[in-house]
C-alpha cells in the first residue's frame, strides 16, 4: 500500500490527512485503537451528552457524525474500488448530525455502532489489493483514490479527537 499522490487531495481533507504519516491504511487503522481506547475510557453517558457552547454538538452528535462519516467514506472507497465511475454524492453533516437524533440514544449504542463500523472498515481494506488502492473516482466536486480516502477516514477520526481536547478538555 503505498503513499498517496500530492495531486489526489482534495483540497479541504488536507487537515484530516496531516494527522496520517502512515502510508499503510491498516497499519493507520491498527494504530489509532490504542488512541480510541483512552477516549471510551473516559466517557461516561454524562459526559456524552457535553457541549462546550450553546448550538455545538454533543460529543454524542460528534461521534455519530464520525459514524456517519466512516460509513459514507466507506461506501465511497467500496465504489471507486470497484470501478465505479458516476460521481458519488456529497453529503451535509450538519443536516445529517440534525436528523441523527444521536442524544436520543444511550452512548453505549452509538459506541457499539462505531465498533462494528471500524471493523468492517478494516475488512473493507484488508481486501483491496494494491490495484483497488490506487484508483481514483469522483464524490461532490473531487477526486481521490481509494488509499486517499482510507487515511481520510482515519484522519477525520484523528481531527475528532483533537476538538476533543482542545474545545471539550478531554485528556487524550
Amino acid at each position: 500500500m503505498t503513499a498517496t499522490s500530492p495531486t489526489q487531495v482534495p483540497g479541504y481533507f488536507e487537515v484530516y490527512l496531516q494527522h496520517v504519516p502512515q502510508e499503510n491504511v491498516l497499519i493507520a487503522l491498527q494504530e489509532q485503537q490504542a488512541v480510541l481506547d483512552r477516549f471510551i475510557a473516559q466517557m461516561t453517558p454524562a459526559l456524552a451528552q457535553y457541549r462546550y457552547a450553546e448550538n455545538k454538538w454533543t460529543i454524542q452528535t460528534m461521534w455519530q457524525h464520525v459514524n456517519d462519516t466512516e460509513r459514507i467514506f466507506g461506501y465511497r472507497a467500496l465504489c471507486i474500488s470497484r470501478g465505479e465511475t458516476q460521481l458519488l454524492p456529497s453529503f451535509d453533516e450538519n443536516q445529517y448530525a440534525n436528523e441523527s437524533l444521536a442524544d436520543e440514544r444511550q452512548w453505549n449504542d452509538v459506541w457499539i455502532e462505531w465498533q462494528h463500523l471500524r471493523a468492517s472498515t478494516f475488512a473493507l481494506f484488508a481486501g483491496f489489493s494494491e490495484t483497488h488502492l490506487q484508483r481514483t473516482g469522483k464524490f461532490s466536486v473531487h477526486e481521490a483514490s481509494v488509499q486517499t480516502l482510507g487515511r481520510i477516514m482515519v484522519g477525520h477520526v484523528y481531527h475528532h479527537m483533537k476538538v476533543l481536547r482542545e474545545r471539550y478538555g478531554m485528556d487524550l
